[in-house]
């Protein structure tokens, strides 16, 4: 197989001996690599070698594969491709490569969503105004953590600051990293530059409204998405981001701008969830009890941590929520695995009667 290894295209965009060695598995001549960088509804776009860009499509074969519970190649992917003879036609998706970070959530109707692959860091996005929520910066945080990128928590408008929310973010998430920024000082958003070098990707979450658009224009370094002030009513601007799509930097590196979303439910973002409350679970190891269930049991260490303060009830209530997502998802993933065994043993006795 081909090394892609030396397309300076490819390593702007994050192609490593990771990729190349699974798409080297893959042993078939007629394929190349490419990343996804947007997808419409029929099509993706995507780059290629030699920075061509160019139209792809699903294989029929892919089609089947996702029916049966493949999950759909994603903003952010390396796949695998075959070029079409006639230059006008669209490229034909054979497979996807593994991921190195998949940021998912739940949509509502708990559908799985990715919303990014394989970025090595995930700027959250939250503003200093009536839209900061700490309670919803943790859902964002559980799944950056469980993405396997490095989730960073960007306060925008900080000049309308008026509760000290930058500080708030700093004790409130003593493990992340916490910037601030403003329109009104371009200097503020400098130190994020050192993210988005040559051969780095980072995604760019957050709920509607929160200065997104506004932070793109200063990393590009030119108003590249329309924005206007914020309103009076809902302390949101007016710009409105409505796909996913990859935008490369004055640096070298990209950053994937995303549409703001309303809700983020939660999926089996364990390993996030552990991340972001471990002094919750440290505590829990301190019970009398192994199957504490911290309500009303003696000896139990996080009651007493609520009832001398050193555990917030805001913070607490938040985690059990989470935890309660969690275990809701497993029990379902569960329920959904035993109907698939059964409708796959009937089918095998349906096969075998038939035989006989």
């Amino acid at each position: 197989m081909m090394s892609f290894l030396e397309d300076s295209g490819f390593q702007s965009l994050g192609w490593s001996l990771h990729f190349q060695s699974h798409f080297d598995q893959l042993k078939n001549p007629i394929l190349v690599p490419a990343r996804i960088l947007s997808e419409d509804r029929s099509h993706y776009s995507v780059q290629l070698p030699n920075e061509i860009l160019g139209r792809a499509m699903l294989s029929g074969k892919l089609r089947q594969q996702m029916d049966q519970g493949e999950e759909k190649p994603a903003v952010g992917d390396w796949i695998a491709c075959e070029i079409p003879q006639s230059k006008h036609d669209a490229v034909i998706v054979h497979a996807r490569l593994p991921r190195k970070t998949c940021v998912k959530r739940a949509k509502p109707g708990g559908q799985t969503q990715v919303i990014v692959s394989n970025v090595d860091s995930l700027f959250i996005a939250t503003s200093a105004n009536d839209e900061f929520n700490l309670n919803r910066l943790d859902r964002y945080v559980s799944i950056a953590f469980d993405s396997g990128s490095e989730p960073l928590l960007i306060l925008t408008k900080t000049d309308l600051s008026k509760k000290n929310e930058l500080q708030q973010l700093k004790d409130h998430f003593p493990t992340v990293v916490v910037y601030g920024v403003n329109q009104k000082d371009q200097l503020t958003y400098t130190p994020l530059f050192k993210y988005l070098q040559k051969g780095l990707t980072v995604g760019l979450i957050g709920s509607s409204g929160v200065g997104k658009s506004t932070l793109i224009n200063h990393v590009m370094g030119y108003e590249r998405q329309k924005t206007d002030p914020v309103r009076d009513a809902d302390a949101k601007g007016r710009h409105t981001t409505t796909k996913r799509e990859f935008l490369i930097t004055p640096f070298g590196g990209w950053i994937v701008d995303t549409p703001g979303m309303r809700e983020l439910g939660m999926l089996d973002q364990q390993i996030g969830v552990e991340s972001q409350f471990a002094d919750i679970l440290e505590l829990a190891k301190k019970c009398r009890f192994n199957d504490c269930e911290h309500q009303s049991e003696p000896g139990c260490a996080i009651t007493k941590a609520r009832q001398k303060g050193e555990l917030s009830e805001e913070k607490w209530q938040n985690y059990s929520k989470l935890k309660s997502e969690l275990d809701f998802h497993e029990r379902k993933s569960h329920k959904a695995a035993e109907s698939e065994k059964k409708r796959s043993w009937k089918e095998i006795h349906k096969d075998l009667k038939k035989r006989n």
